[in-house]
């Protein structure tokens, strides 16, 4: 399985046409432990790992997600995001706003005490 920072260093050769884009990408582990009539139920552990793909193109701003975070995942997720900016553009109540500029990249890391990382997550990458 690819790390995010893989993952988040292939993006730009698969990001869409666009004004400017982001990728944050999550990968967390999640430990449900719960009590029911006084007792105990078995401890529910989930994953969850996927990607949110931002587009500003032609004035407008679309979202898409995918879990898939192949190559060809995160270029269906980039054009889908695309076809919603693409969809939106001249149906904003603010108007002249700019694509953002933002910082190359960043990292986000938590930690539970005497267990390893249980969350992983990457800053915006952009396109």
């Amino acid at each position: 399985m690819p790390t995010l920072d893989a993952i988040a260093a292939r993006f730009p050769a698969v990001a869409p046409p666009a004004d400017a884009c982001t990728l944050r990408l999550v990968d967390e582990r999640n430990e449900h432990l719960s009590v029911r009539r006084g007792v105990v139920q078995p401890p529910k552990v989930s994953y969850d790992r996927g990607a949110m793909v931002t587009v500003w193109a032609g004035g407008g701003v679309g979202y898409a997600a995918t879990s898939d975070l192949s190559d060809a995942g995160l270029r269906a997720a980039g054009a889908r995001a695309r076809d919603w900016a693409l969809a939106t553009a001249g149906a904003h109540v603010l108007t002249g706003i700019a694509a953002p500029t933002l910082p190359p990249a960043g990292a986000y890391r938590s930690t539970s005490p005497g267990r390893p990382s249980s969350r992983r997550g990457s800053a915006p990458a952009q396109c």
